[in-house]
This record gives C-alpha cells, sequence and structure tokens, in this order.
C-alpha cells in the first residue's frame, strides 16, 4: 500500500523506473544462452576409463606370467596381487581347467578370458558414450 502511494506522488519515478525496466529486458534478450557441451566431460570420463582397464590389464598380465612362471604365493607382492587380481576373476574362474604344466607352473585360461571380456566391456562402453556425444552425421571412433 506504500508503494502505491508513493508511485501517486512521485510519476517521475514511475517513469524512470518503467524504463530501466524495458532496457533490462532488451540486455536480456541479447544474451542467449549455449546449450552445454558433452564432449568434453564424456572424452574425460573415456580417459578415466582407459587408465583404470590399462591399470586392471597390467595387473591381469602380471598375475598371467607370474602364475605361468610359478612365482610364490607367500611372497608379499604377489600374494597382494592374486588376492586383489582374484576377486576381478572369479566371475571366469570355472569357464575351463586350469592347464598344470609342472606342479608349480599353471596355464591359467581365466585369467586370459577375463582380461579378453574386460578389454572387450571396455570398448563397448567407449563406443557407446562417443555415439552419444557424436553429431548424428558424423561416424563415432
Amino acid at each position: 500500500m506504500d508503494r502505491l502511494e508513493d508511485l501517486q506522488k512521485n510519476p517521475e519515478q514511475t517513469q524512470q523506473t518503467s524504463s530501466s525496466a524495458e532496457e533490462g529486458a532488451v540486455d536480456n534478450a541479447a544474451v542467449q544462452v549455449e546449450p552445454f557441451d558433452f564432449k568434453g566431460p564424456i572424452n574425460k570420463l573415456i580417459q578415466v576409463i582407459q587408465w583404470f582397464v590399462v591399470v586392471l590389464e597390467i595387473a591381469l598380465v602380471l598375475r598371467f606370467f607370474f602364475r605361468l612362471f610359478g612365482a610364490d604365493a607367500t611372497n608379499l607382492f604377489v600374494g597382494f596381487l592374486y588376492a586383489l587380481t582374484g576377486v576381478i576373476l572369479t566371475p571366469f574362474s570355472n569357464i575351463f581347467l586350469d592347464g598344470k604344466i609342472h606342479p608349480s607352473n599353471v596355464l591359467e585360461w581365466s585369467t586370459l578370458i577375463g582380461m579378453l571380456i574386460i578389454w572387450l566391456l571396455y570398448r563397448a562402453v567407449r563406443w557407446l558414450l562417443r555415439i552419444v556425444v557424436s553429431d548424428p552425421g558424423e561416424q563415432p571412433s
């Protein structure tokens, strides 16, 4: 109510307020909001996933060769590596029987199969993310 009385007493202030509101409307109309580009963050996500997959694959290659050459599982590093990669290889553990070359040397097929499946999953996720951020006309890599 007080605001209405103030406007009635001072008509010049009313004109200044309305003209400044019009200028603000013109300024807001000139500013356009551009859509967020997801290519950068998706590419960064792909790089992070790739880093994890490379580290995992290196650990699995080490496990494969340690088992093949009969590394001592009581060694701290070898035991840690077996425990770490054993959890990851659990789904693949009974696909094929391990081939024993010698009592301490084992050709571990589950490690090779796990490495292949992890690599294929990485490629599929990478391909999907590339499709999500690609323009309709371009081919995802």
